[in-house]
């Protein structure tokens, strides 16, 4: 085993604990550790047939899907190592779940159960097999459904589990191991009749017992060899997905006494971790005496991209940032993974606000990073690699940015020879580096060029599996996260634990990865930052639930920080974004309590509900409200204020133009919306297009129409990008659903009417109005002439759409509802019909696109017109009259306009 780089090297061996003297065999198992890494890349397939030559230390593996012709064996060690090449074996065990390996008389065995035959393989001396030495022997066993087979490594007995006779046959061999049916013995162990349908078994030597796993029951039951349950161990939460052999072997952990023993199981299901290792040893987990105090949670998920594996973090002060500010730096080691959320990233670097604020990429050098840290003297990144098995040193490139192309690896070590073949977290602190190992429960105190300075054991201190080590300066103590899940230890480098923390308040899933950094709240207070995996993609594909949690220390408590949103103009209900982050003090952790209320306002408002940040307001009167957000920490309050103007729906006009100004002291665009309030002679900005993606040079809103709920028919002058929908033409029509409305927008778009749908394909056919019917019909003009489904008409007129479906796939009929010729709009290229609103009487109120002469009324650009009709469509009659002057409302140039 000389290849297995220092597998039983003297630093390991010195280093190796006797078990804790609170240990104790217990009725129930818990993980000590899977070996979901072997088998991620498909180079070993999924096991179903387990068996471990104590000589060799290594799982013989027999793949979950036999080969008709031979039986192909591969193997793994204990340090979750794939071992190079395999054992072709001239037989074929049809359920490979059958195979076993007998250290007694140093073979392998096998049962083909279609042939009644045993498949007997020599080991050489040094317990790998020979395959030459194959040996096959007929033998009726009266076993009706075999799911398994153990042996009794002192005598070399054999126990063959079947599961529809609802037996244990043992086999016992010749005093020279043959296992002739002259000379072997066979008797029969009854199986407790309410043990269903079970698979797999193993013997234990250190009681004898034998251990039969049922699936269906989730249920592990422990047997004497006369049949009777010793103990029932519960294993419904490792997730097992389909468990196949089961084999007894010595602890993955190499710090662990050589003498413990670990059950090993073989799962064949998909996306399961191919083998799970499970201790029946076990000690007291640490229970947290210290207080930390949540501040927020941080949704990696939600990042774009998302990183929805986080397994380490690191703070980057802004001394070793370019942009001079507080972030973070986080590393996936799944995300590579996932394909259907990997871009080649696998660096994450966020800002002390929680946000995404750039990817980077170190795959040149590590598929799997599952820990980082910084040397804050140099701005060197130490990253762990659990996969690889390795701690590289990496320096930033003249752009001063991790996971750039220009980063540059200036050393790397390995940490197989030191024992640790599951290295997690790392961190820096004293000119060392701390390594904690997973399944050794183990840190590592290197020297930064990878010289073995010293180590401890964290499963005594009550924490199994470490995966986050965080090195404190001021204290000069380690901070470590494990299982359990909810506390995080403060110990010193030499292994003595300090207090343990409860991080309960946090719910995390698989917490990992651990860094000290600046508080988000208050400055120069420092937080601890511990980021949550979730849910193992081995178990879920596909998922995307990675976390990062802030933690402040005790500090003086500081008010709750409160933001209440941007101001808002609204013709519903308004949809208020408050904000509220604390600092977790005076405890417990989220006892801050929030409250809206009114502060001014001419009438009564609800808010649904009344104690959460994000709200939604409603108003009894339209006027301008002033609204408060409080929030209190039991000791300290602080309050936001948010200025919301309810439209009234009466007497409000909704005006785009298509020039930039100013009127009644808002600022204004093409690509925006105004409110004017015909009783107060008010103005406010209720759309802002440049906040939601009408971003492109010259694009003009130039057709709207509101809805009564607030939302906005809208059309553009010209083909563009929008969020959401993507590519639009002039002849679309989209509907904006705002959340926000006024000088701050926010909203999303969807298709309403796709006008190449329905013919709407010409340069002149741009709509440049929307307007309704009175009995519902979509009304438009165009910037130029008409043709489609068989209507044809100039820019003064207005045609009318009787939808059959509308949206992104849009049908139906045109009609012609006004024809401009025929009340003499048509005199001058001018007189182009630019806005449109007709009013429940069917009064048409329109703009034009310049000056205008019709019978009794002239105008211009910046006047609306009325036009209460006699008759409608071919042939168009009726009177005119000024609606509304523009020019003497300081508006001009106008191109939408409409009420509700």
């Amino acid at each position: 085993m000389a290849s297995l780089e220092g597998q039983q090297s003297e630093v390991s061996q010195r280093f190796r604990k006797a078990l804790p003297a609170t240990a104790s065999r217990v009725p129930f198992a818990r993980e000590a550790g899977n070996f979901d890494d072997v088998f991620d890349d498909g180079r070993v397939p999924q096991p179903a047939g387990l068996a471990y030559s104590p000589k060799a230390n290594k799982l013989i593996l027999l793949p979950a899907q036999p080969n008709r012709f031979q039986s192909e064996l591969s193997s793994v060690t204990l340090d979750r190592d794939p071992l190079p090449g395999s054992d072709k074996i001239a037989a074929v065990i049809d359920n490979p779940i059958n195979t076993v390996f007998d250290p007694k008389f140093n073979r392998w065995i096998g049962w083909n159960s279609k042939n009644n035959q045993l498949v007997e393989v020599s080991a050489n001396a040094d317990g790998n097999l020979d395959a030459t030495k194959l040996k096959l022997k007929p033998k009726s066993l009266g076993i009706q459904d075999p799911q398994g087979i153990t042996v009794n490594p002192t005598n070399g007995d054999l126990f063959f589990l079947d599961s529809q006779g609802k037996k244990i046959v043992r086999l016992q061999p010749a005093a020279n191991g043959t296992l002739d049916i002259a000379t072997a013995s066979i008797s029969q162990i009854p199986l407790p009749g309410h043990i269903a349908s079970p698979r797999g078994i193993a013997f234990e030597a250190a009681t004898g017992n034998l251990h039969l796993l049922s699936p269906s029951q989730k249920t592990l039951y422990e047997l004497s060899q006369t049949g009777q349950v010793v103990n029932t161990r519960d294993v419904s939460r490792f997730n097992l997905k389909n468990p196949q052999g089961l084999t007894f072997a010595p602890s993955g952990d190499r710090t662990d006494n050589p003498q413990e023993q670990s059950l090993y199981v073989a799962d064949s299901g998909a996306n399961s971790a191919g083998i799970v290792e499970l201790s029946f040893i076990t000690t007291a987990l640490a229970s947290a005496n210290a207080q930390l105090y949540y501040v927020r949670t941080i949704d990696t998920s939600q990042f774009d991209p998302p990183s929805p594996d986080p397994s380490g973090i690191a703070y980057l002060d802004p001394a070793n940032t370019p942009s001079g500010s507080h972030r973070f730096l986080i590393a996936d080691g799944e995300v590579n993974e996932i394909p259907t959320l990997f871009t080649g990233d696998n660096y994450f670097e966020m800002s002390l606000s929680g946000t995404l604020s750039r990817m980077g990429s170190g795959i040149a050098y590590t598929n799997e990073p599952t820990g980082v840290d910084l040397n804050p003297a140099n701005g060197h990144l130490f990253v762990s690699d659990d996969s690889a098995d390795r701690i590289f040193e990496v320096i930033p490139g003249g752009d001063g940015l991790y996971g750039s192309a220009d980063d540059t690896v200036v050393g790397s070590f390995s940490t197989r020879s030191f024992g640790s073949f599951d290295p997690e977290g790392v961190a820096f602190g004293g000119d060392n580096l701390f390594v904690v190992d997973g399944v050794n429960s183990e840190v590592y105190r290197f020297t930064t060029s990878g010289t073995l300075v010293s180590q401890f054991d964290t499963e005594s201190l009550g924490i199994i599996d470490p995966e986050g080590v965080e090195y404190a300066p001021e204290s000069g103590n380690l901070y470590l996260q494990g299982h359990p899940n909810n506390v995080v230890a403060e110990v010193t480098t030499s292994g003595s634990l300090v207090q343990i923390f409860d991080t309960s308040a946090a719910n995390a899933v698989k917490p990992a990865g651990l860094a000290i950094g600046a508080n988000s709240i208050v400055p120069g207070a420092k937080s601890l930052y511990i980021v949550d995996r979730g849910v193992d993609n081995n178990a879920e594909p596909n998922e995307n639930d990675g976390k990062v949690y802030e933690f402040s220390f005790a500090l003086t408590n500081q008010p709750p920080v409160v933001n209440a949103g941007a101001d808002l103009v609204v013709l519903a209900d308004a949809s208020l974004d408050g904000t509220v982050s604390d600092d977790g003090l005076p405890g417990p952790p989220n006892n801050v309590t929030i409250s809206w209320s009114k502060v001014s306002g001419v009438g009564t408002v609800t808010f649904t509900p009344a104690n959460a940040a994000d709200t939604t307001a409603s108003f009894s009167a339209p006027g301008t409200y002033q609204l408060r957000l409080t929030a209190d920490d039991s000791e300290l309050s602080s309050i936001d204020d948010v200025s919301v103007v309810a439209l009234n729906p009466q007497s409000t006009y909704f005006l785009s133009s298509n020039n930039s100004g100013s009127v009644g002291g808002v600022l204004f665009a093409d690509e925006d919306v105004l409110a004017y309030d015909s009783l107060t002679g008010n103005w406010w900005k209720y759309f802002d297009g440049s906040d939601v993606g009408l971003t492109a040079t010259n694009l003009d809103l130039d057709a709207l129409y509101i809805n009564p709920d607030g939302s906005i028919l809208l059309s553009v002058d010209r083909a563009t990008t929008i969020p959401t929908l993507g590519a639009i033409e002039d002849s679309d029509i989209v509907r904006f659903v705002p959340t926000a409305t006024g000088e701050t927008t926010a909203g999303t778009y969807e298709w309403y009417f796709d006008g190449s749908d329905v013919g709407l394909d010409t340069d002149n056919e741009d709509i440049d109005a929307i307007g309704f019917a009175p009995d519902g019909r979509l009304v438009v003009s165009t910037r130029g002439s008409f043709n489609a489904g068989g209507i044809s008409g100039q820019d003064e007129d207005l045609f009318a759409f009787d939808p059959t479906t509308l949206g992104a796939s849009t049908s139906g009929t045109w009609s012609m509802y006004f024809d401009g010729s025929d009340v003499d709009l048509s005199t001058t290229s001018s007189e182009d019909v630019d806005a449109v609103w007709i009013d429940p009487n069917g009064h048409i109120h329109f703009s034009t696109d310049g000056a205008f002469s019709v019978t009794s009324l002239s105008g211009d650009e910046n006047d609306i017109a009325k036009f209460v009709p006699s008759s409608l469509g071919d042939n168009t009659n009726g009177t005119f009259s000024l609606f509304w002057d523009g020019s003497a409302n300081e508006i001009n140039s106008i191109d939408g306009f409409a009420r509700v």
